[in-house]
């Protein structure tokens, strides 16, 4: 979070915390009229329950916006993962990141030497993005909103005369990697839990032992479109079609082998 506030304004900015994640700190802060984004750093898990995030998240963009006004983004770091259904489905981008660094001296200085360091590259980015949005054929995609950044990236390599790295991606990140699809995936493969095809549903069963609170974590994993619904340690996936592809998708880039028969079911 410190260093992505390097990059927007230049100088050291420390983050919010999550003691400020509230409904009335948020709202007071939108009033300045700053675009600025909010950014929260290591949010508590209990910021994401009901009775928090989930009674004033929504309102943030429906009631709480005024359009010609500005209304600042909210970007937070947590190292729980978020339901991705309910009102606040469609309305949250969550990016899962698996990297980690080993907690040495050297790792240390590197990322003190970044920090301290002046880096223009948000500004030359910004140019690019906005000049796109103001031109006559703007670069939009409905479902791939970080189109337009990845190919700002891409002229900024071009004006540098450098190669895209190998690991640059070239299509929306859902589409790249959905780690919730991957973990669905791989409960499967290793037989965690076993699928079967009910007419034109899937029903997963679990081991009866299961809490069923451990199986409601699993179904919240699930898209929504799949309409998954538990009953104690079964979860019964009505939209079997979007259930297959889902897993698919993820099976690019999973990292282990998959059963044959687990292919046969996603239909690869």
């Amino acid at each position: 979070s410190m260093y992505l506030l390097k990059l927007l304004n230049g100088v050291d900015f420390v983050p919010l915390s999550s003691k400020e994640f509230t409904e009335s700190n948020v709202r007071k802060l939108l009033q300045t009229g700053s675009i600025h984004p909010l950014i929260f750093d290591d949010l508590a898990r209990k910021r994401f329950a009901k009775d928090e995030w989930e009674t004033w998240g929504k309102a943030y963009w429906d009631t709480n916006y005024e359009t010609g006004s500005p209304h600042a983004q909210i970007i937070v770091t947590a190292n729980d993962r978020r339901d991705s259904g309910g009102p606040l489905g469609r309305r949250v981008r969550e990016i899962s990141m698996h990297a980690s660094f080993d907690d040495t001296d050297e790792n240390g200085e590197i990322v003190e030497m970044h920090l301290d360091k002046q880096n223009d590259l948000f500004l030359y980015l910004s140019k690019i993005i906005l000049d796109d949005y103001n031109s006559e054929n703007p670069t939009y995609s409905h479902k791939d909103e970080l189109k337009i950044g990845r190919l700002a990236l891409e002229k900024l390599y071009a004006i540098c005369n450098r190669n895209r790295p190998q690991w640059f991606p070239g299509i929306s990140i859902e589409k790249a990697y959905d780690e919730n699809a991957n973990q669905w995936l791989d409960m499967i493969n290793k037989k965690i839990c076993t699928v079967k095809t009910k007419h034109d549903e899937v029903i997963a069963y679990f081991d009866k032992n299961s809490h069923p609170s451990e199986i409601g974590g699993y179904r919240k994993l699930l898209p929504t479109v799949v309409a998954a619904e538990q009953a104690g340690t079964k979860i019964r996936i009505k939209n079997s079609t979007r259930f297959r592809n889902w897993l698919n998708q993820a099976s690019v880039c999973y990292p282990g082998k998959i059963h044959w028969r687990v292919s046969r079911f996603i239909g690869n």
